[in-house]
């Protein structure tokens, strides 16, 4: 009989340790005190419209006991402000939160508008990145959805133009433009390239060109000119001028013989063209004696100057012949 005894005792002690766990868990955590002010002053705000201010309240209520119920106040008041993502995200949220759930008729609700908000909101597919990646939108930093960068993750658009931009460390960026015009589910267009590009290795250093050969080969020796002909064609066409030049002379002398040494009663009929042509003859002839000497000359000193090896001091001789003079320009 002891023995039942203390058996039953034991069973009862357990049964009611049982029942007291049981309870324990299926009671609600209480909120925590001031709570249930900020909830009304919330309710209170959403009832006169004062979607900015209820949001606030909604937010600092879910801070200091996170549950189903504050998240679809903060979804309902994000709606009436045409945060069309917050308001989709919230009340995903909402329906999903196991503290405080939703009553039937609130889920019904809430289902209801996060329909409605998501016809104005694209959800966008962002690719993974490397590990330090950050994305942000239109300039602001955005929390993409748990194992991003690492896996694949959605972030939320809400209707309009948006600028996407993912960001690394170490400055590298890639952005894409996205117009949004309603419900849409699809994969971010954006290229990743200028993420995932190493940077290129130095190139190794390069070892200085040898210096070019000096070349030892010894200079030509000095070329001899071959006979040159020119001066003395030259020298002989002054030749020939000059004697021209005698015989025009003489001829001129010869006729103002004949007219001086004309005979006493001769007609000047017979001496007026040897009279006329006398100072002709002397006049060119002289100077074609002189031009015709002068070049012979030129031509001379020329033949003399070409003779002999090629020198870097030799120069070209020039040699103008003109009416009555002779230039000579050159160095030897």
């Amino acid at each position: 009989m002891r023995f039942g005894f203390s058996l039953s005792l034991g069973i009862l002690c357990w049964c009611i340790a049982l029942n007291a766990l049981a309870q324990s868990e299926a009671a609600p955590p209480e909120p925590p005190p001031g709570y249930d002010r900020v909830i009304d002053q919330a309710v209170s705000e959403f009832a006169a419209g004062h979607w900015e201010e209820a949001r606030a309240l909604f937010l600092e209520a879910h801070a200091m006991f996170p549950n189903a119920r504050t998240l679809r106040g903060i979804g309902m008041s994000s709606y009436e402000l045409r945060d069309y993502p917050e308001s989709v995200r919230t009340l995903e949220e909402a329906l999903t939160s196991s503290a405080r759930p939703l009553t039937p008729e609130q889920r019904a609700q809430v289902t209801e508008l996060r329909e409605r908000a998501a016809a104005f909101v694209g959800r966008y597919e962002v690719p993974a990145a490397p590990a330090s990646a950050r994305l942000y939108l239109d300039g602001e930093h955005v929390t993409v959805e748990e194992g991003w960068p690492a896996s694949p993750g959605h972030v939320l658009l809400g209707i309009g133009e948006h600028q996407v931009a993912i960001r690394l460390d170490d400055g590298r960026s890639s952005t894409a433009r996205v117009v949004v015009r309603g419900h849409t589910e699809t994969a971010l267009d954006i290229d990743l390239a200028p993420l995932t590009a190493t940077t290129p290795a130095p190139p190794p250093p390069t070892t200085p060109a040898d210096p070019p050969p000096i070349d030892t080969t010894p200079p030509p020796p000095p070329s001899v000119r071959g006979p040159d002909l020119t001066p003395w064609i030259v020298m002989g066409v002054g030749v020939a001028v000059a004697i021209g030049g005698a015989i025009a002379l003489a001829l001129g002398e010869n006729d103002i013989a004949t007219v001086q040494n004309a005979a006493r009663g001769t007609p000047w009929t017979a001496l007026d063209a040897t009279y006329q042509r006398a100072p002709i003859e002397t006049g060119v002839g002289g100077s074609l004696l002189g031009v015709g000497l002068a070049t012979a000359v030129v031509g001379l000193i020329w033949g003399i100057a070409q003779s002999g090896p090629t020198s870097a001091r030799d120069e070209a001789l020039r040699v103008d012949v003109g009416l009555g003079s002779v230039s000579m320009q050159g160095s030897f």
